[in-house]
Parts: structure tokens; C-alpha cells; sequence
């Protein structure tokens, strides 16, 4: 599955750094990216203080992360067999993306699910949010209660195997609330999740490739 986002204080963001799924070597992998969207009402940050949940705090220019392990694996694999069950991903003209003029088919089933109204644009496609569903509330619940912050807004990505794929990119679209964090899950097989400064990409790259 992949990411929900909304507007808060400053503790992380995505501006200065790109990032991408590595394709996984077999099995499928569901990664959810939870986010706010700007046309998103209420969403201030959680009174409540939040729990030390992450085991490991890396912070490098312009990226604050924070990873921990938040399911057993009990609880990971029946969380990701009710998604299996319950997730009806997108069909037709929401599976393709316009790149350089050109369109092409996402390579992966993708889905979003979100508070009413909302819905995420990116390389061309607009990508409604369907109501959500136990499982997906679940999970949100979840992170909301660890960090402290309010999503409303998910898009699940499903990898099947090392045919699917994310490339490099960066969550800079106009939809997502600027400095608000972004929190990942992923179920399934194991990924590496690469974070790349974006002045060291391409043939243009000021700086020295270096990801973490």
C-alpha cells in the first residue's frame, strides 16, 4: 500500500529527495502510502502525545525518516490477506499514466481510498478516492495513533511480483499538503526503500549520488 498526507507542522518532507520500490525477487507486496490532500477538511495534528514507535531515526538533508516495526507478523499477514480479499483495484483508463507525452500502463495494481471528495493527480491521471473499507481504517487507525498526526487519504500500490515495479519519483504534487508527513506500510515480501537527493539525479546532478 502507499501514503496518506495532510497539513501540519513541518517534520518531513519529500521536496529535496526522490524515492522508489526496488522490484521484489517473488511474491506479492501490497504498499500503502498514507497523505493529506489540500482540498481536505479539518486534519490538524492529534492532541494526544505519540507513542516512541519507530526503532530507527535517520535525518540527512531535507528528509527526516523514522522506521519501525508497528505489526507482529501474525497481525501483518492477516492484514494483508483481508486486503487480498477486500481491495477492488483500478481498471481502464486509471491504470495508465502519461510520461513525456507518451501513455503507458502502470506496472502494478493501484487503488485509493480517502475521506469523501478526494483524489490525486499525478503524470496525468486523476485518481478518485473510494470510501473506506475496515481494513484500510484499520490501518490508519493505527498510524494516526503512533504518530500522532490525521490522514485522510491512501493510495494502495500491489506488487506481484518483480514484473511490478515504482520507479523514482518525487511526492510533490499540488495535491499534497506541503510539509506534512508521509507514512508507508508495506505488507508482504521484504522491499528496499531508497531515498535519492534530487540534485543527483540525471545528467544535469550537482551533487554526488548518494541514497540511503
Amino acid at each position: 500500500m502507499d501514503a496518506f498526507v495532510k497539513r501540519g507542522p513541518r517534520r518531513k518532507t519529500d521536496d529535496d529527495c526522490t524515492n522508489h520500490q526496488s522490484p521484489p525477487k517473488r511474491k506479492a507486496v501490497a504498499h500503502t502510502s498514507l497523505c493529506a490532500r489540500e482540498n481536505s477538511s479539518g486534519g490538524n495534528p492529534q492532541d494526544s502525545k505519540p507513542e516512541a514507535w519507530f526503532s530507527v531515526h535517520f535525518k540527512h538533508e531535507n528528509l527526516d525518516y523514522q522506521y519501525g516495526i508497528i505489526y507482529s507478523k501474525k497481525e501483518a499477514y492477516q492484514i494483508y490477506m483481508q486486503c487480498e480479499k477486500d481491495l477492488v483495484y483500478n481498471e481502464g483508463d486509471l491504470t495508465k499514466v502519461k510520461v513525456f507525452g507518451k501513455i503507458h500502463s502502470i506496472p502494478r495494481k493501484q487503488v485509493a481510498y480517502g475521506d469523501p471528495g478526494l483524489k490525486y493527480t499525478f503524470s496525468g491521471v486523476t485518481v478518485p478516492a473510494k470510501p473506506w473499507c475496515p481494513v484500510v481504517e484499520g490501518v490508519r487507525k493505527k498510524i494516526e495513533h503512533l504518530t500522532g498526526y490525521r490522514f485522510n487519504f491512501v493510495l494502495i500500490n500491489r506488487y506481484k511480483d518483480g514484473t511490478d515495479h515504482m520507479g523514482e519519483h518525487r511526492d510533490d504534487e499540488k495535491d499534497l499538503k506541503p510539509g506534512y508527513p508521509i507514512a508507508s506500510l508495506s505488507l508482504g515480501q521484504k522491499r528496499q526503500f531508497v531515498f535519492k537527493h534530487k540534485d543527483a539525479r540525471g545528467s544535469s546532478a550537482t551533487k554526488k549520488d548518494s541514497t540511503c
